[in-house]
């Protein structure tokens, strides 16, 4: 497994930017990385926001969609992109 979960709140880490796309149960945003380093430039990602109760009207058990996020979460391929940090709450 390449990842830990982060413990933090999301919105500590990261600054949430413009979307980008959306699913049937989760949107694709431009995130940005908040640094404490002054003089770093700042780094932007790619977040994926999953709404359990919208996985489950959608028909999808949201412990369906974690066993997958299980999976991505070990996967090294240069065609998938790649999961750095999972953050979960309420």
């Amino acid at each position: 497994e390449f990842l830990k979960r982060n413990r933090h709140n999301f919105y500590e880490v990261y600054n949430l930017g413009r979307k980008l796309g959306e699913g049937a149960f989760g949107a694709v945003y431009e995130a940005e990385h908040r640094t404490e380093h002054v003089g770093i430039k700042e780094q932007v990602r790619v977040c994926k926001v999953i709404k359990k109760s919208s996985a489950v009207k959608a028909g999808t058990p949201f412990e369906r969609v974690r066993k997958e996020f299980e999976v991505l979460k070990r996967l090294d391929h240069p065609h998938v992109v790649r999961i750095f940090e999972d953050f979960e709450d309420d």
